[in-house]
């Protein structure tokens, strides 16, 4: 499961460059990030994201995956804010996940794997029951346990939720084990997308793998 969830965070990826896409679309369009919400937002002070996504695509951008790209901007409530937009000036996707890359990598140096921090980070404070962490809990709780630590922790959370579920379990978190934000092989978001049309999500397609493992192991 871990190895197909690392593949969601590939699609991540291409996610976090759309977003920078977006944002040079929108300083040609509107020659800067407060004007472009001005015009996007038709004067209002907050617009709900099936809005903005209608008045984005009504002047000739791709709606694919818009939606997703808008979570980077951390809109509360589904609606979008002048605040929230401006965050458009803040990505940096090269920069990230170098950080991302950086802390892995220490924190497989010092023998602290993944699952185990995710553990400690939902002992930091009063998490759900069923064992996962939305992104207010999370970003809290990062901060609490990696207090010297340059990675946005909400933009992690996104990060590692590209389905917008809204959560994220050990599983998620176990997946940079494998993951290498700086070393992208083509073709991994074009596999991520075909699993993710033929099965629906990272679960159902490992549990259609293993079905068609034991298949193959019984027929041989």
């Amino acid at each position: 499961l871990e190895e197909i969830q690392t593949l969601d965070l590939y699609f991540s990826v291409k996610i976090l460059h759309q977003v920078t896409h977006w944002r040079n679309w929108v300083l040609r369009e509107f020659g800067g990030v407060a004007e472009g919400f001005a015009g996007l937002a038709a004067g209002q002070d907050e617009v709900v994201i099936e809005a903005l996504v209608a008045a984005v695509v009504e002047r000739g951008y791709p709606a694919e995956d818009l939606p997703l790209v808008l979570r980077f901007l951390d809109p509360e409530g589904g609606a979008v804010t002048l605040a929230c937009f401006q965050r458009l000036a803040e990505v940096d996707p090269d920069r990230f996940l170098l950080q991302v890359h950086e802390w892995v990598s220490g924190l497989k140096d010092h023998k602290q794997p993944l699952h185990a921090v995710f553990d400690e980070l939902l002992a930091a404070g009063e998490a759900p029951d069923d064992g996962t962490m939305d992104c207010e809990y999370f970003a809290t709780a990062f901060q609490q346990i990696f207090p010297e630590e340059a990675i946005p922790p909400r933009m992690l959370f996104h990060f590692l939720d590209p389905e917008g579920r809204s959560c994220i379990t050990r599983q998620n978190l176990a997946a940079l084990e494998t993951f290498n934000g700086l070393i992208l092989r083509s073709g991994v978001a074009r596999v991520r997308r075909f699993l993710a049309q033929t099965y629906g999500d990272a679960d159902a397609a490992f549990a259609a793998l293993v079905k068609l493992a034991e298949k193959a192991g019984t027929a041989g």
